[in-house]
């Protein structure tokens, strides 16, 4: 969505006549804030909702992760304050202060434990994101598609369709279509079902000769994606 900040500038401290000859140079500021969710945003939160119906316990992991990654470097951060705390409250000679030796001592095993338990946890995180990764073209493909259905409002004004909406079909598809063991047969059923089934709805609310249009939009930014997603990096020629 977007938001408007309207800012009108300072009152004057001229006097009234003076005020008066420079009432038409202040303007109204208005500044555009936009906080419409950008490509990436939207494939990293579709793989979300994506993982989180086919990989349930996968996607469970990767949210206790998460937090797990933060709290741990805000308890790193907390107790390197404590140090810096402790050596600048510190009076005297510093290796005559037993209990700072000692505070110092029980501050460097927290923090050592603290970066062991980050290593572990970063590490299951990169496992975690493999696995998710299988799932990454269906993500593409439905931002792929909302983005061309936003796009048809440089068509036609009336054409809004929002982005609840677009989630609900899209999370509708994945829990609705044919399930399969093989992750393949599976991945080429989301992506075939989700692009007809969207394409069909958002076909309902179009004009007749919109629809060509639609249909244009939809299968040349998917073969761009492809073109893109498969052509070998400069290394490699």
């Amino acid at each position: 969505f977007f938001f408007l900040m309207i800012r009108r500038p300072p009152r004057s401290t001229q006097s009234r006549s003076s005020a008066a000859s420079d009432v038409y140079k202040r303007q109204i500021r208005v500044s555009v804030v936009n906080f419409t969710v950008t490509i990436q945003g939207l494939e990293e939160q579709l793989l979300g909702e994506v993982v989180k119906r086919e990989m349930p316990e996968v996607e469970a992991k990767k949210s206790d992760l998460v937090i797990r990654i933060a709290s741990g470097k805000s308890s790193l951060k907390r107790n390197e304050d404590k140090i810096l705390e402790l050596l600048a409250n510190s009076k005297g000679n510093i290796l005559d202060d037993v209990d700072l030796i000692f505070n110092l001592q029980e501050s460097q095993k927290t923090a050592k434990e603290v970066k062991e338990s980050l290593a572990h946890s970063e590490i299951a995180q990169t496992e975690i994101d493999e696995a998710r990764s299988k799932y990454k073209p269906v993500a593409k493909r439905g931002s792929i598609l909302y983005f061309v259905i936003v796009d048809l409002a440089l068509i036609d004004p009336m054409y809004q369709f929002s982005l609840n909406y677009f989630n609900k079909l899209f999370t509708t598809v994945i829990e609705t279509s044919q399930k399969s063991e093989n992750l393949d047969e599976r991945l080429s059923t989301l992506l075939t079902v989700s692009t007809e089934t969207i394409f069909l709805n958002v076909c309902r609310g179009l004009f007749n000769n919109h629809k060509r249009i639609f249909s244009f939009l939809v299968s040349s930014m998917i073969s761009r994606s492809c073109l893109l997603y498969t052509s070998p990096s400069p290394r490699d020629s």
